[in-house]
């Protein structure tokens, strides 16, 4: 739905309450440790989109324009404000900075999965975007994609 009409669920809450995914059973939830999800990450890497850019903002600028405009383009995804980002960075209180930065590049790496063709009649998917939250944590998720551009948002102040 979001990638035909971005519009309807513009955040990544509303996305989840849409396909029921916050709703799932327990027999649905397979925990899984890092060293197997790196493996995964390692072994099918041509099943994973590397992240095309990041989005920062501060409130009320347009950046859920930005967001469905890139939605718009069919090879395109788009977390638009997902809790995963948020949750890597406030989950754990006593990891050291080159830890979350390692969940970090874990957690948004496994978010930019492709669709799968057998099951799914999205287009092929080719870019990955994030429009995160707010500027918090442009520091971690820079430093866990070094070479990835990003862009700040703003209006003035005032405007708001």
């Amino acid at each position: 739905v979001y990638s035909r009409e971005p519009w309807k669920l513009p955040m990544g809450n509303l996305l989840n309450v849409y396909s029921k995914c916050d709703q799932l059973m327990e027999d649905h939830v397979k925990i899984l440790h890092y060293s197997v999800l790196e493996e995964i990450i390692e072994r099918e890497s041509e099943k994973f989109i590397y992240p095309t850019g990041f989005i920062y903002h501060e409130t009320r600028c347009g950046s859920t324009l930005v967001a469905n405009m890139l939605s718009s383009i069919p090879q395109n995804i788009i977390w638009s404000e997902s809790t995963a980002p948020w949750k890597v960075l406030h989950t754990c209180k006593d990891c050291q900075f080159r830890q979350i930065v390692k969940y970090m590049r874990l957690m948004m790496t496994l978010m930019g999965r492709k669709p799968n063709p057998a099951i799914s009649n999205l287009p092929n998917k080719s870019r990955l975007f994030f429009k995160l939250q707010s500027s918090e944590g442009i520091e971690i998720i820079s430093k866990a994609f070094p070479d990835v551009p990003w862009m700040f948002l703003f209006r003035e102040p005032v405007e708001v």
